[in-house]
């Protein structure tokens, strides 16, 4: 969770969905993006996939970026010299979405999605950017291939789970949203605020389902 955002209806009010969304988690990953950006080397990104993410070091980074704007033009840079890199327009997709740039996120989560089509972490980005840029909906084909995706996987992405939760939600299937949030709770730590925030949503759906 520490590198994407969990996302909840705050109200529901009899089967009027209030849909301002809330976000619970958000830790953007610049540490990686500033290795792509100054190191050009996928090289040392893949060897900072590997290392275990430390909260302290991201936010130091993020202390010292003043302007957003020159990460996403150091990218751009980059992906016009090397247009086949998934993880520069992963990457790139990853800012924008930080940015609330939903359009510009989609478009370059999809150029990413194109070029590496199994990781499923690039198309929960991908499917977390179409939701945003189209008012908290999920294209059709967009939901039917993440349904495919969660529904094969062992450990599904807890973003991933909530989206689809959060679509059921929507759509007052109730009982299998409760089933995407539990699954997503046993996946994140205990007494967490992510582990606080499923919990309400599970409570706030059984009551809605009766």
């Amino acid at each position: 969770l520490s590198w994407g955002c969990l996302i909840f209806p705050l109200r529901v009010s009899n089967s009027k969905l209030d849909w301002k969304l809330k976000i619970v988690l958000v830790i953007f990953p610049l540490l990686p993006i500033l290795l792509y950006c100054w190191l050009g080397d996928s090289c040392q990104l893949n060897q900072y996939w590997a290392w275990q993410r430390q909260e302290n070091v991201v936010q130091q980074q993020m202390a010292q970026i003043k302007n957003p704007q020159q990460l996403i033009e150091r990218l751009q840079n980059h992906l016009q010299a090397d247009p086949n890199s998934a993880e520069g327009w992963y990457l790139l997709g990853k800012l924008y979405l930080d940015q609330n740039q939903y359009s510009n996120a989609e478009s370059a989560l999809k150029k990413a999605s194109e070029l590496s089509p199994k990781s499923i972490d690039v198309f929960v980005a991908l499917a977390k950017a179409n939701f945003f840029n189209h008012q908290g909906r999920l294209d059709q084909s967009i939901l039917n291939e993440l349904t495919k995706r969660v529904e094969s996987a062992d450990n599904p992405p807890v973003d991933a789970l909530n989206l689809l939760a959060v679509n059921c939600y929507r759509e007052k299937n109730y009982s299998q949203a409760v089933q995407y949030w539990q699954k997503a709770l046993s996946l994140v730590a205990p007494n967490s605020p992510d582990s606080r925030a499923l919990m309400d949503m599970i409570s706030q759906a059984q009551k809605q389902e009766g």
